[in-house]
Order: C-alpha cells, then structure tokens, then sequence
C-alpha cells in the first residue's frame, strides 16, 4: 500500500492522484466506493471480488510516466 499524501487528495469531492512510475508493472486499486472519472495514460480497468477499480499500467520505456488519476464516490 502506497501512501504519500502529497501525492493523493480529495478536492470539491473529486480524489485526485497524481504520481510518476519508474517501474514497467505498475497497479492503483480505487479505495471502496469510488469510480474512476479519467486516467491520464491508458491502463487496463477491472474490478477486484470486493467492487473496487483496479487499473493496471505497463511502461515499456526507460524513463518515468507521470499518472493523473481522478475518481468520484459512487452514489
């Protein structure tokens, strides 16, 4: 589990993430209760046996990709 609050916020009720990965694999899974709105670069959504979003990312270039994630509580 990643925490960095730097990096992850809730603003006017929209979670935001914002982060770079340096590794090829890499995979955000959505706290409960939320539905992702809009990833920055693609990745491959499924949803966990519990309901929450995952997505899985590949980088296959050397250098780091920056990740913007936004998501919003399901109703």
């Amino acid at each position: 589990t990643y925490t960095d609050p730097a990096r992850y916020r809730v603003e006017g009720g929209e979670l935001i993430w914002d982060r770079a990965f340096g590794r090829p694999r890499n995979a955000v899974v959505l706290p409960a209760g939320w539905y992702l709105t809009n990833s920055s670069i693609p990745a491959t959504v499924s949803e966990t046996p519990d309901g929450r979003i995952r997505l899985d990312f590949w980088n296959p270039r050397a250098d780091e990709i920056n990740v913007l994630l936004t998501a919003r509580r399901r109703r």
